[in-house]
């Protein structure tokens, strides 16, 4: 029994200490060098700058209209739509301090139509 014991506290114990681990959020702002599969963009540049809470403001480059954005702190994700020849595309990805990656969707909940990578600049 008190091994039963000893061995729902071991867990307890190290359900809190891996419970309270954090993850540090990623300063985005900065310029991004942006790769894309998706049809009819080669690639652009981003600037980033921060807003208030989650939002950021997103410039962009080659002709490609960036309309909104936000990214998620504690779990370093980040989200943009980008108008590119005239059709809208979601772009959801990852965000670490030298690099971004994720996939690309037909507007805000379509399809799946590539994937991208940004470098800082």
């Amino acid at each position: 029994m008190k091994k039963l014991l000893g061995l729902i506290l071991l867990i307890t114990l190290v359900l809190a200490i891996t419970g309270c681990v954090t993850t540090v959020p990623v300063e985005v702002g900065g310029t991004w060098k942006v790769t894309t599969s998706v049809p009819g963009s080669p690639g652009f540049d981003i600037t980033i700058t921060r807003l208030e809470g989650n939002s950021i403001n997103i410039e962009a480059t080659g002709g490609v209209t960036v309309t909104g954005g936000y990214t998620t702190m504690t779990e370093n994700r980040i989200f943009f739509l980008a108008n590119i020849d005239g059709v809208d595309y979601g772009f959801y990805g990852m965000m670490s301090p030298a690099s971004m990656n994720g996939f690309a969707r037909f507007g805000v909940k379509g399809d799946l139509c590539g994937y991208w990578v940004a470098t800082r600049q």
